[in-house]
């Protein structure tokens, strides 16, 4: 999977009044994970979804009807339309 984000770039971050969407780049913060410290990451499912990780790794987001399929490893979208 390709980098979205490189050493060096910025982000301006706001919370208020956000709901994740999928593929969104989110900031996390937890005093019980990484020290404290801010960690990024992309949304690749949202409430009513189901994430699916078999034996091998693959990453399957499914939705509630049952469509859905396996994350595209190469540029981290979805290998179907919601």
């Amino acid at each position: 999977m390709q980098h979205t984000l490189e050493g060096n770039d910025k982000l301006l971050i706001s919370g208020l009044f956000y709901t994740p969407s999928e593929s969104d780049i989110v900031v996390i913060q937890s005093p019980k994970i990484n020290d404290g410290k801010a960690i990024v990451k992309r949304v690749i499912a949202t409430a009513g979804q189901t994430v699916y990780i078999d034996e091998k790794g693959t990453v399957s987001v499914y939705n509630p009807d049952g469509s859905g399929g396996v994350l595209n490893e190469e540029d981290g979208s979805l290998g179907y339309t919601v």
